[in-house]
């Protein structure tokens, strides 16, 4: 996929607005609960690479640093067990190496 910033920021908005923008409604509230929500069941397993690489940086969407997956985002679902600060309901794309996106809809 490729965007301009602008674009990015726009589908960022739409996303913190329940899936509304400029007043046109893209996706239901649903939609985007569903999306932002852990969708990981207990017991499921992490590659290696997820574990050694990904996890100590807190990008990993595993229990042990307080985190899920959802459709599309990693999603923080408890506070106190990642290195890097953020928020429960805090959702996210990690990037390693590059920019990382990330919105935590209860601080808007």
């Amino acid at each position: 996929m490729v965007s301009t910033a602008l674009d990015y920021v726009r589908f960022a908005q739409m996303l913190l607005n329940g899936g509304e923008l400029d007043q046109m409604r893209l996706l239901s509230p649903r939609t985007v609960s569903f999306m932002t929500s852990d969708h990981l069941w207990p017991g499921v397993a992490f590659s290696p690479v997820t574990l050694n690489l990904f996890e100590p940086l807190g990008i990993a969407p595993t229990p042990k640093v307080g985190q899920g997956f959802g459709l599309g985002f990693v999603v923080r679902t408890q506070e106190g067990r990642n290195p890097m600060p953020g928020s429960p309901g805090e959702y996210f794309w990690p990037a390693y190496g590059a920019p990382r996106f990330g919105l935590i809809p209860k601080k808007n």
